[in-house]
């Protein structure tokens, strides 16, 4: 890494949210952790029921903090739920993500 600075556009795409456990979901949060002073944008935050194999589109936003410099950074998506018939909380699952920055061609 050179320390070179990046300008950068936000970064959108679009993430899958599958329920593959034997019951349905219900008040399905989708949180983007990410690195300090970025931001991050999750819509929906919340899916109000997700059925045994539903699935749900979620778009998600990244904006990295201007300064940025060339260089590797997580960032994690973590959904949560209850279930329908126990009103126990469900697994909370979590996947990750390595964004590299690189320098845009001059």
């Amino acid at each position: 890494m050179d320390g070179s600075e990046v300008a950068t556009d936000p970064l959108a795409l679009d993430v899958t949210v599958r329920n593959a456990g034997s019951r349905a979901l219900n008040q399905v949060r989708v949180r983007l952790d990410v690195p300090a002073d970025w931001q991050a944008r999750v819509d929906p935050e919340f899916i109000p029921q997700l059925v045994k194999g539903g699935e749900q589109r979620v778009s998600v936003v990244l904006l990295s903090p201007g300064g940025v410099v060339v260089g590797n950074y997580e960032a994690r998506l973590r959904t949560g739920g209850s279930r329908r018939m126990t009103r126990r909380s469900a697994s909370t699952s979590q996947y990750e993500a390595q964004l590299a920055l690189t320098p845009r061609a001059a």
